[in-house]
């Protein structure tokens, strides 16, 4: 008995040894190992996960719109939480129709907050039930009809895919239309298909894009404005252009500064001046050696200042004569005849 009554005191004493050295390395603070009450489970619901586009979660499950499984809204209510995607929408999109551009959304303060973009076409139709539209529940004031998003249709760069998401309706219209389209700005990452949002790839492509397939010269295969009529971007090179350059001369390193400090309405800084192969890429050769048909650009004349230095003497630089573009021509430096056409984006060298 004496032996059976030591045994159980060394045992006693080797646990109570033991818990305290668990104590001791925090591995427990203090209590019982395993506390009174019901065990905490370890399965996670869909709320639970993180945003994924494999969920699927109910928008009407809860009288209060805006705390459903799937919508939750925040910034005020000013903007959703889409708990399917992780991607936030404004609460009430835009009510007027609005000409596309790549920065229509870049301007909204919805909620007090920047950071908005047009969304994929992926990311539009993700809201809605497939020939249905948005889901019953859901949180959102938007309109009947169209709504832009940032994909092109294919390959063409004149035509963006649109979608209703009211009744779930795929459409396209021209970047070139004026007052048939709405916008439903996103914030969040985006799906990651290529879209018309991306900036094109700066270099020269090797096919020619027409110039004069859109409603306005601004808004053909080849040139669109960025929603701004005084600059216009080439998508054959990437480059951006002053649609209607300054008409006074002056010498080289005046034309350099005058572009340097260039600022253009939406566009800002960082205009320079073209190089001579920029600024012939512009134009048509084969005989012609002039702006293509249907081009956006006025008061295009006289002689052009380039940031290229004559290969034969640095004192002077290379130009462009808009009445001989094919004729190579230079001018000293310190020439005061020649104009300046400014350029944004590309190596510049």
């Amino acid at each position: 008995m004496q032996r059976m009554i030591g045994r159980a005191a060394w045992m006693l004493a080797g646990a109570l040894g033991l818990a305290l050295l668990l104590a001791a390395v925090r591995v427990i603070e203090a209590g019982p190992l395993d506390p009174p009450g019901p065990v905490g489970s370890t399965m996670k619901t869909l709320a639970d996960l993180p945003p994924s586009w494999h969920q699927v979660l109910a928008a009407n499950n809860t009288p209060d719109e805006c705390n459903s499984l799937r919508f939750t809204c925040v910034m005020g209510k000013a903007a959703v939480l889409d708990n399917e995607t992780g991607l936030v929408w404004q609460q009430a999109p835009s009510a007027t129709t609005v000409r596309w551009s790549t920065s229509l959304c870049s301007s909204s303060g919805t909620g007090g907050r920047f950071g908005w973009r047009l969304p994929t076409f992926d990311e539009l139709t993700s809201l809605t039930i497939p020939a249905t539209g948005l889901p019953p529940g859901h949180p959102f004031t938007a309109s009947s009809g169209p709504y832009w998003t940032s994909s092109l249709v294919g390959t063409d760069p004149q035509f963006i895919r649109t979608f209703n998401p009211l009744t779930a309706v795929f459409s396209s219209a021209s970047r070139g239309v004026a007052t048939s389209t709405r916008a439903w700005c996103v914030r969040g990452a985006s799906a990651g298909d290529a879209d018309a949002q991306t900036d094109f790839p700066t270099l020269w492509r090797a096919r020619q894009l027409a110039t004069d397939d859109g409603a306005l010269p601004i808004t053909s295969s080849r040139f669109f404005d960025n929603g701004t009529t005084s600059a216009v971007t080439d998508r054959e090179t990437g480059l951006t252009w002053q649609t209607a350059p300054d008409a006074g001369t002056s010498n080289w390193v005046s034309a350099v500064n005058a572009c340097g400090r260039f600022s253009q309405a939406f566009v800002s800084l960082g205009w320079r001046l073209p190089t001579l192969a920029e600024l012939l890429s512009l134009y048509s050769f084969g005989g012609t050696g002039t702006l293509p048909t249907g081009h956006p650009f006025t008061g295009i004349t006289g002689v052009y200042w380039t940031r290229s230095t004559d290969a034969a003497s640095s004192a002077n630089a290379y130009t462009v004569d808009t009445a001989a573009v094919e004729t190579s021509t230079t001018l000293a430096k310190t020439a005061t005849s020649a104009r300046h056409w400014c350029v944004r984006g590309g190596p510049g060298e």
